[in-house]
């Protein structure tokens, strides 16, 4: 600006941009008054590198290289005119580059506005006419505007479940969720008593044909159904708050959806005062009745059923209900009639096995089925 004939220097430097989907501030430094100086040579010296996104208006910063080749001579006048009127002339480009050349003629990019701040350019509301000649040169990186999210690739496996096995997509679908895990490879099957070497990426094993304690159930179905409510009081005498899976145990019983058994049942379970708790089992073995039931009730399956569809498992039985309503969305399935103990009946019925114990991989099949059909293992 220029005060009573004098020309008063000032230099300002703007720094911002764009970078992906978030704004850079900018920030601006002006050098005040630097005294009566007719005759100004200044020379600024920089890189500006704007990175921006497509359809915005972006002031490119940091890469404005200002660079005056000649003396500019600014002649300031006591009226309040606009000038240059017709020099400013933004040409719009398909290229991310601004290059202003000669004349102070900005060609900018995606519509930004090369507006520097010096006083020997004037805007609409300055009183000065810059004379000099400017040579700017802006670059500016174009970054797509888009951002596609990349799914995250999980690279939990199983030494003893390759693709290849039954339970496969199933154990990795929870495996993936962190719903289910294994156990370190070096040791044995303590079922089996087979050993379980370490492969060369030292891959835990499922141990997907090992039953399935009540404990163990718990938490499976809990983390599939996304229970998240307080443990509350405690309610077993044989779940302490101790116990690991004290949590999950807790939010079925209280969602009604587990049980435990009386105190005095057995010898090993007496009845203590003088809250004479009910006893979980939290490590005795699951059977497939009893899954059946605590996933169809965890899953809010509540719709009517009729038919038989397992030679073993009538309308009479305690868990008819339950697992007629899993049979039914192809949850889970039975074992061909014929065998040792299963006869064929009039409709060659298959048969549940309802008081088998459940293993590991059929009951990641019948959660993975009820909470995640269709699922992606990723």
């Amino acid at each position: 600006s220029f005060v009573g004939g004098t020309a008063v220097g000032s230099v300002a430097i703007a720094v911002g941009g764009y970078n992906g989907s978030t704004t850079v501030a900018t920030t601006e430094k002006s050098n005040g008054p630097s005294g009566s100086c007719p005759s100004v040579t200044p020379i600024a010296t920089g890189t500006m590198q704007a990175t921006s996104t497509a359809t915005r208006t972006a002031v490119p910063t940091n890469t404005n290289t200002a660079v005056a080749t000649s003396t500019r001579t600014a002649v300031p006048t006591n009226t309040n005119t606009a000038v240059p009127t017709n020099t400013n002339t933004a040409v719009a480009t398909n290229t991310n580059t601004a290059v202003a050349t000669s004349t102070n003629t900005a060609v900018a990019t995606n519509t930004n506005t090369v507006a520097p701040t010096r006083t020997a350019v004037s805007t609409s509301t300055n009183t000065a006419v810059a004379t000099a000649t400017e040579t700017e040169t802006a670059t500016e990186t174009a970054v797509a505007g888009t951002v596609t999210a990349t799914p995250t690739v999980c690279n939990i496996r199983f030494e003893d479940v390759p693709p290849s096995n039954t339970f496969y997509p199933f154990v990795r679908c929870l495996a993936c969720r962190h719903i289910v895990g294994g156990y370190p490879c070096g040791g044995a099957n303590p079922l089996t008593g087979q050993p379980e070497p370490c492969n060369a990426d030292n891959d835990p094993y499922y141990r997907y044909n090992n039953p399935v304690s009540r404990g163990q159930i718990s938490k499976i179905v809990a983390l599939s159904a996304g229970l998240s409510d307080p443990a509350g009081t405690r309610i077993y005498e044989d779940v302490p708050e101790a116990s690991p899976f004290y949590l999950w145990i807790q939010q079925l019983s209280h969602a009604g959806v587990m049980g435990g058994y009386p105190c005095g049942t057995r010898p090993d379970e007496p009845c203590i005062a003088p809250d004479n708790r009910p006893y979980f089992r939290p490590n005795s073995n699951a059977s497939r009745g009893q899954l059946s039931k605590i996933v169809s009730n965890a899953a809010g399956f509540q719709d009517p059923v009729s038919g038989q569809t397992f030679s073993d498992v009538p309308p009479e039985s305690p868990f008819y209900v339950w697992v007629e309503r899993l049979a039914s969305r192809n949850v889970m399935g039975g074992y061909p009639c014929g065998g040792p103990g299963e006869p064929c009946d009039a409709f060659n019925r298959p048969y549940f096995r309802p008081n088998a114990n459940v293993t590991r991989g059929q009951a990641a099949k019948i959660d993975a089925n009820a909470f995640f059909p269709g699922c992606d293992p990723r």
